[in-house]
């Protein structure tokens, strides 16, 4: 079992649980990290940043999948569903977005906040299909 932090240097560090040591750093953000969220399985992470990116990580290898653009402004937080498909961000854009990570895409922008956005949750999704609609 692992450990991740996100650092203000952009870059992303991988310890050991049991042992407290060190395994391996991920570079890729221009602009510091201040969200993470794994998959339910531990293979992947997701990380967002002050560049206004969110980077889909494959543990193993250390290399980025996939880098999501879209928000505005740096993101504050990340979650992602845990069957592993849906992933949502939030932003100091003052929005959230949805996410696709099967396809990689954007499915959904949720406005409303009238301030920065810190924090987001996502649980299951039962039919594993989001609904849209207008945001409340």
């Amino acid at each position: 079992m692992h450990i991740l932090s996100g650092s203000y240097d952009g870059t992303v560090k991988v310890w050991e649980m049991k042992t407290g040591a060190y395994c391996k750093t991920l570079h890729g953000h221009v602009g510091g990290v201040n969200a993470l969220a794994l998959t339910l399985d531990g293979s992947r992470l997701v990380s967002g940043s002050y560049d206004r990116t969110l980077k889909l990580w494959d543990l193993d290898s250390a290399q980025v999948i996939h880098t999501f653009n879209g928000h505005r402004d740096q993101v504050a937080a990340v979650a992602i569903s845990p069957e592993g498909r849906w992933m949502i961000s939030a932003s100091f854009d003052r929005t959230l977005k949805l996410w696709d990570l099967e396809t990689r895409s954007e499915i959904h922008t949720f406005s409303g906040h009238n301030d920065v956005v810190t924090g987001v949750a996502i649980g299951p999704m039962a039919d594993s299909s989001p609904v849209r609609g207008t945001p409340r």
